[in-house]
């Protein structure tokens, strides 16, 4: 058997702690040095939790995020994150505010799923960040009309503007683009409108800044150049934004 070690003394430990700290007495000594200690479990419990959390995303959401990563890695300086659901994986958006942007959309997502797929990136921060969410949140299967549905979405909402505050200098939310009337039955038009009045009343200061894209519900005109087929998505939603850019951009400084 080897012979055991002695425990380093109290004076041992007070040698590798750095003198000159106002007041520097027996108390500070003792938290400095098992602070130290202290910090590098608390980054590696954070580096676990991580790779535990890229690890509970589905097939696609993983492969998505790696794809998001790989774009990242190829844009110098600063850029744009676009982040949120279908209409935003589909959008076709190299500039925006005189700036490369990041394609983050994940199609069929949540507020949740952006918020897990944000944190989990291993991405530089973006000078702002343009967020188009809550279609899928007004899915029926979701029961997005029960009494309980806005209080939910506001307090995923919360959550999600949390992560990207963390991660983005500045956000800027989308009104949730509307439905085509009769063109989507597996969604509701009540609840989208009572999600998009959530996003009205939140973003209003230094949380975020919200930007209508989309015409009101009875400028009809042109409701029929406005949808893709599926009366969900939104044609050309690019010439939307860049309509707005000025106004968009304007919260990037």
């Amino acid at each position: 058997m080897h012979a055991r070690l002695p425990l380093p003394s109290w004076r041992a430990w007070s040698q590798i702690v750095p003198r000159g700290l106002p007041p520097y007495n027996r108390t500070t000594k003792m938290l400095i040095a098992f602070g130290i200690p202290g910090l590098a479990v608390v980054a590696v419990a954070g580096a676990l939790f991580m790779t535990a959390k890229r690890e509970a995303l589905d097939g696609y959401t993983l492969v998505r995020l790696r794809t998001i990563e790989a774009q990242a890695e190829q844009i110098e300086g600063d850029y744009i994150l676009l982040a949120g659901d279908s209409h935003t994986e589909r959008l076709y958006l190299p500039t925006l505010c005189g700036l490369p942007t990041l394609n983050a959309g994940l199609s069929g997502a949540t507020l949740d799923d952006v918020s897990s797929v944000i944190a989990a990136a291993k991405i530089r921060p973006p000078k702002l960040t343009l967020l188009t969410i809550g279609t899928n949140e007004a899915n029926l299967k979701r029961r997005p009309d029960a009494y309980d549905a806005v209080i939910r979405f506001r307090r995923n909402l919360d959550n999600l503007l949390s992560v990207l505050r963390w991660r983005s200098r500045r956000v800027v939310v989308s009104q949730i683009p509307p439905l085509q009337e009769g063109g989507a039955a597996a969604f509701s038009s009540s609840a989208i409108a009572a999600f998009d009045a959530v996003i009205g009343n939140t973003c209003t200061g230094e949380t975020c800044a919200r930007v209508a894209l989309f015409p009101p519900a009875d400028a009809g005109s042109e409701d029929g150049a406005l949808y893709a087929m599926d009366g969900i998505h939104i044609n050309r939603l690019a010439d939307r934004i860049n309509v707005h850019a000025r106004e968009i951009c304007s919260n990037s400084n």
